[in-house]
């Protein structure tokens, strides 16, 4: 009889085989709509149910299987019954052989149950799921759509006096702002601030050094450009502690 432990191969390969599928929906636009949120919640659901058909012909090869050593057991059962009553002439060692074969085949069977309980379960867990991801995309598509802040998008930055440029990605919700940011150099790190009355205030986290520069700005009337002041903290009151910066907008491409 076959192993019914997991096999580490085939589950690697399952694995990529749903990862290829992820990326052949997306890429065809199977799933497509104005919520990514709700997008990738609808590959989950179509990936879950496409396991679920997996699952489902599973079941029915287990029945199958089951049912076929049901009826080799009353064989073998009768044939016991039968060697019992007399009935037909076996020496004791053929009636061992039938005996052993019983043992056998009923740890076939009962192996055979606890796999098809287990695939009972999985099938029961991925309607749950299935049901549970739907209700989540219906909420996500019935909800109203969130107002995107003005400074949310990339931004091109310059900082003089060093002629040091970078980029912010920036997230506005109301006046909070969050983002990330790289710099020539290969800085990189974190941004957090507020926006109140067309006043831009950040603070620079960097990924290895912690909180050290301060940019305060001005938000220009068409939202597109931010110029104002920045701080080092770590050299405050020394050369090359403060300046001056500029960013603009990039704009969307279409």
């Amino acid at each position: 009889m076959r192993s019914l432990r997991r096999n580490p191969r085939a589950a690697a390969c399952g694995r990529r085989v749903l990862l290829a599928l992820v990326v052949t929906l997306v890429a065809t636009g199977s799933v497509q709509s104005d919520d990514p949120a709700a997008d990738a919640l609808a590959v989950s659901i179509d990936l879950e149910s496409k396991l679920l058909d997996d699952d489902l012909e599973g079941y029915s090869r287990a029945i199958l299987r089951r049912k076929s050593t049901d009826e080799r057991l009353v064989e073998l059962r009768r044939a016991v019954e039968a060697a019992i009553a007399v009935e037909t002439e076996i020496s004791a060692d053929q009636f061992e052989l039938i005996l052993f074969e019983v043992e056998r085949v009923e740890g076939e069977r009962a192996a055979l149950v606890a796999a098809e309980r287990v695939i009972v379960r999985r099938i029961r867990e991925r309607r749950i799921r299935i049901s549970y991801l739907r209700e989540k995309v219906a909420n996500l598509r019935d909800r109203e759509p969130e107002i995107v802040g003005e400074l949310t998008g990339t931004w091109d930055l310059t900082m003089m006096p060093l002629r040091q440029r970078g980029t912010f990605l920036l997230t506005q919700s109301g006046t909070l702002i969050s983002g990330t940011y790289r710099l020539d150099g290969g800085w990189t790190g974190s941004l957090e601030g507020t926006l109140v009355n067309n006043k831009v205030l950040l603070d620079r986290i960097d990924s290895k050094l912690g909180r050290m520069m301060e940019f305060e700005g001005r938000l220009s009337s068409d939202g597109t450009q931010i110029r104002g002041s920045w701080l080092n903290r770590e050299l405050a009151g020394n050369e090359g502690s403060t300046g001056q910066w500029l960013a603009r907008k990039r704009q969307s491409g279409p």
